[in-house]
């Protein structure tokens, strides 16, 4: 989650969006996030899979940071 975290800017993040593959402990990914992006929402889904550039991978997890900007 740390890697995750260090591909965004936090400051400037107003939200976090999260899907993640259904295999997951969702209990230990909570505490992850909120470890990671302390004082920033984060809202999520499961999801069956994404779309990555590699194609389709059913145990990725996709994040979207929304700027504070927009």
């Amino acid at each position: 989650m740390r890697a995750l975290a260090d591909q965004i800017d936090l400051q400037d993040c107003c939200f976090l969006m999260v899907f993640v593959p259904g295999g997951l402990d969702l209990d230990a990914l909570a505490a992850a996030l909120s470890r990671n992006f302390t004082g920033i929402p984060v809202f999520g889904c499961t999801a069956a899979g994404q779309i990555t550039p590699d194609g389709y991978e059913s145990e990725a997890l996709l994040a979207l940071a929304f700027s504070k900007q927009h």
